[in-house]
């Protein structure tokens, strides 16, 4: 079983790589190699499973591609039918859920479609003529709105939205403009939607006094939607995020709670255990409180997971096996690539099966110590060091108190904490003050739990940052695996020869091979920009934001993370635009700016003029602010700041949100044609005029604008005017993030990240 699980997860790997549009040849190849080697030669089980692996992948996009993707090619103004299937919360001005359609214009969705939308409802009270005074879960209406497919910006560094997307088996994304219609139409699916429902709007009833309404409504009913920012923060940044999200601890305490209650009766009946044995009475109870637990959760993927892997557990024993550990693992994971294939591209699925996987080997380890104590403190300990690499790599830091946290709060959580709360919401449907009381009770004592994980945090800082590279990240792999293995296979000089060249490792960093970068970042309908040298670098606008929500805080912030920027020496706010100005504040507050340059200067109070700043250089790259009118740049987008960055004999010009008057004014002043140019104002028909254009005349333009924005930039006529003297076109909308870059005493590259790597869900 081992082999066959390995062999079919190695396959399936296949999906992280194959380019869109190449899965269909791929397939072909395999399964004629497949073919004609069966004839000749006799490979073994793995290579097999591995090539079945392979095909199943292919198979899947295949299909994947010929109903959902070909459902929807672009963005549409359609009606569609079908039901809320999730529970709809409140972000700002809008409604967000999810809407399970079953007919787009009239047109019944395939069966093989998948049928799931990310819907948003702005401004819902103004638009929602009916007699409904909320939206629920579970009812079948009829909206018009925006549909577009699953779709999501690409960068080199943050979270890949569409990725996501297809691994949770979204159709694509909803903006909804107005309610059509209701359907007074009942199904099991209905039901099951209103349930939740019922007991979401029970719980948060009995919960609208508590600080941590979130927390509770995380562990209950997998709703996070409810947390606030430094809870969120507190929990990530102590290595505690785990304790919120339904997958193996909760499924497995939902499991033993309910498997001790029904033991406890059921010893206590002597006539029920003639009929069936006490432990098998239990089993099935514990069986049926983890699927419980799973439907009240939304039955998320790592949810089914957890109870796929119970039930492989508990029937085997029932049928009179007792399957080793590995055997579960290996079926659990054939089962989950066969059902959820796509989910192999989620973090959760290796993060699921690798803690699982690490607990099993230090379980199954020779060891002299057996109290239980020390055995906890073991497995603490080698899951602490396999997410060191984890959380670095995803994250770009580790919490170094992350392991004498979860060593206190995972006890606590799991026998006390967790309990409570499904006591506690058993008890609001039955004695509602009863239910408050408790949670108030549970409230205090997540209350302490925070405040010792916000101090862990507060001491996570004052250690030295440590700095891995590749070469170090390997090595704590390496150790950590030979550690699990028996001692017989590594002595004690190779461990420390391997700890020696771990210690080693670590003073090197990888030198960066470019001696200019620059990244115009996919911000949607913005503008953010990157740019590095090795004696300086800088950021250009900071894109879309609000009180709320930035993209900053999405896009540039893990970028720097990633890099390990922590220093930036200028930054650069053209004017004050919010699509240019939104990430200000987030960057202030998470980066060390050295210095703010704003093109209006009642922007911030402490943010030079940028029209009136004199030009640097930081190597062989040269650093020019090109000022415009000064009646014009007062305010306004003729207020932008314009750079004109030389880089060897080749120039980069980033021009902000000016327009025609500012763009005549700069012709009148001697502006130079540029190789480089950052489209002014995202194309818009009020700038790129034909004298600038064929002024300027650049052989690459960048346009950064947003899929299927309300302003339809870039505008078609100004594509054509750079189409007609010969420039190359990129935007981000359709491109992704755009890369410059040239090495010393070379010319400047340019690339996208969609064609860097053309993975088939793009």
């Amino acid at each position: 079983m081992l082999t066959q699980g390995m062999g079919l997860l190695i396959g399936l790997l296949s999906l992280w790589f194959i380019p869109h549009a190449q899965f269909a040849l791929i397939l072909l190849l395999v399964s004629l190699g497949i073919l004609l080697c069966r004839k000749w030669f006799k490979f073994s089980c793995l290579f097999n499973w591995v090539n079945w692996g392979i095909i199943w992948a292919c198979l899947n996009i295949l299909v994947w591609a010929n109903t959902t993707k070909s459902l929807i090619t672009d963005a549409a103004t359609v009606e569609v039918e079908g039901m809320i299937c999730s529970i709809p919360y409140r972000q700002a001005e809008r409604i967000l859920f999810d809407f399970c359609v079953s007919y787009i214009n009239g047109q019944e969705v395939g069966w093989l479609s998948q049928r799931k939308f990310q819907a948003s409802w702005w401004h819902v009270e103004d638009a929602l003529v009916s007699e409904k005074s909320a939206i629920h879960a579970g009812e079948t209406w009829v909206l018009y709105g925006r549909i577009k497919p699953a779709r999501g910006r690409v960068n080199p560094a943050g979270f890949d939205r569409e990725r996501w997307l297809l691994a949770n088996h979204y159709l694509g994304q909803l903006s909804v403009k107005r309610w059509t219609g209701f359907r007074d139409l009942s199904s099991i699916s209905s039901l099951y939607h209103q349930m939740r429902q019922s007991v979401y709007e029970k719980v948060r009833f009995v919960l609208k006094d508590s600080e941590f309404q979130g927390v509770i409504l995380a562990i209950l009913m997998g709703e996070r939607q409810h947390f606030s920012n430094q809870q969120q923060d507190v929990f990530q940044r102590s290595g505690t995020a785990h304790l919120l999200a339904i997958s193996g601890l909760h499924i497995g305490i939902a499991a033993l709670w309910v498997y001790w209650g029904f033991l406890f009766i059921c010893k206590r009946t002597a006539k029920f255990c003639l009929l069936i044995p006490a432990c098998r009475a239990a089993e099935i109870g514990a069986l049926c409180g983890a699927l419980f637990l799973l439907l009240l959760s939304g039955m998320a993927i790592p949810a089914c997971r957890a109870t796929l892997m119970l039930s492989v557990v508990f029937v085997s024993r029932w049928f009179g096996s007792y399957l080793p550990i590995a055997n579960v693992l290996s079926l659990v994971m054939l089962i989950t690539l066969i059902i959820f294939p796509f989910s192999i591209l989620l973090a959760s699925f290796w993060l699921s099966f690798g803690t699982v996987s690490m607990i099993a080997l230090v379980l199954n380890k020779p060891s002299y110590f057996r109290e239980k104590l020390v055995l906890w403190f073991r497995i603490n300990w080698f899951l602490f060091l396999m997410l060191i690499p984890v959380s670095w790599v995803i994250f770009g830091y580790v919490s170094w108190v992350a392991f004498a946290v979860n060593l206190l709060l995972i006890p606590v959580y799991s026998f006390v904490i967790t309990p409570l709360i499904y006591l506690a919401g058993i008890l609001a449907f039955i004695e509602i003050n009863m239910a408050k009381w408790l949670f108030d009770w549970i409230s205090e004592l997540i209350g302490i739990g925070f405040i010792i994980q916000s101090k862990s945090v507060e001491y996570n800082q004052l250690i030295p940052e440590v700095s891995f590279n590749p070469l170090s990240l390997l090595y704590v792999g390496s150790l950590l695996t030979i550690s699990l293995l028996p001692y017989k296979l590594l002595n004690l000089k190779l461990k420390i020869l391997f700890l020696i060249g771990f210690l080693l490792s670590m003073p090197f960093q990888q030198k960066r091979p470019y001696d200019f970068q620059m990244w115009v970042f996919d911000i949607g309908q913005g503008l953010a920009v990157y740019i590095e040298t090795p004696d300086g670098n800088l950021i250009f606008d900071t894109g879309w934001g609000n009180k709320q929500f930035n993209l900053a805080k999405t896009t540039i912030i893990p970028f720097l993370q990633n890099n390990k920027i922590r220093q930036v020496d200028k930054l650069i706010v053209s004017h004050d635009d919010s699509d240019h100005s939104g990430g200000v504040s987030e960057l202030l507050s998470q980066v060390n700016i050295t210095q703010v340059l704003s093109g209006e200067s009642i922007l911030f109070s402490h943010a030079d003029n940028c029209h009136r700043a004199t030009s640097w250089q930081w190597g062989r790259v040269e650093f020019e602010f090109l000022s415009t009118d000064n009646v014009l740049w007062k305010s306004g987008n003729n207020a932008s700041c314009v750079l004109s960055v030389k880089v060897g004999q080749q120039h980069i010009l980033l021009t902000g949100d000016i327009e025609k008057q500012s763009e005549a004014y700069l012709i009148q002043q001697g502006l130079k044609p540029h190789d480089f140019l950052l489209a002014p104002h995202h194309g818009s028909l009020t700038s790129s005029s034909r004298q600038f254009v064929n002024h300027v005349r650049p052989k690459y333009v960048i346009f950064s604008t947003g899929y299927d924005n309300r302003w339809k930039f870039p505008k078609t006529e100004v594509v054509e005017r750079y189409r007609l003297i010969g420039s190359e076109i990129y935007n981000t909308a359709d491109d992704g993030a755009v890369w410059l870059y040239a090495k010393p005493d070379e010319q400047i590259n340019i690339a996208s990240f969609r064609r860097l790597y053309p993975q088939f869900w793009r």
